[in-house]
């Protein structure tokens, strides 16, 4: 009998075909987990944004109802 010294055509086609299953199912699941990093760092990037905004037109009212008060007296 004769001594086998590599992969035949078939086991390479099957190993092919595996690691293309694997990769269909996994870059769907990375590409969603990409998506939702991304949708992350935008709200870590406009919450302190939103807030600092929302504190200032506060301070602003606040400002313009304590002129108005002075400017009434």
């Amino acid at each position: 009998m004769r001594k086998q010294k590599g992969f035949s055509l078939i086991e390479l086609l099957i190993v092919v075909a595996i690691i293309l299953i694997i990769a269909a199912i996994a870059i769907p699941n990375l590409m969603r987990a990409r998506m939702a990093a991304n949708d992350s760092s935008a709200a870590a990037f406009l919450i302190p944004r939103l807030a600092t905004q929302l504190w200032l037109r506060w301070a602003e009212q606040l400002l313009l109802a304590f002129r108005r008060q002075r400017t009434a007296a």
